[in-house]
């Protein structure tokens, strides 16, 4: 899933040239999510498995790593998915309250 946002307040971003993206028109990459389909036995149903999510540092706490998770589950929905899980360690504050 392919996204791009436009933000009126400007993102003071350090290393822009760093996360320019080749291939859609220069968009700076802000993060990304790491899922894949597996199989719960339990359930008897696929379901995504978030493996990753990362914001860079410049971006967080602007709504980008809800809108990550936000199109895991929209594509998981539009499947047939029932389910996505994500598991964070206890102490990573900022993936629980997200």
């Amino acid at each position: 899933m392919n996204k791009s946002f436009t933000f009126d307040l400007p993102i003071a971003d350090p290393e822009p040239d760093l996360f320019k993206s080749a291939e859609n028109n220069g968009a700076i990459v802000a993060g990304f999510v790491l899922f894949f389909p597996n199989y719960s036995t339990f359930q008897e149903k696929p379901r995504f498995y978030i493996e990753d999510l990362f914001v860079r540092g410049c971006y967080k706490r602007r709504g980008f790593g809800k809108m990550l998770l936000s199109a895991v589950a929209v594509l998981a929905a539009k499947i047939g998915y029932e389910r996505v899980e994500w598991v964070v360690l206890n102490w990573n504050v900022n993936a629980i309250r997200l």
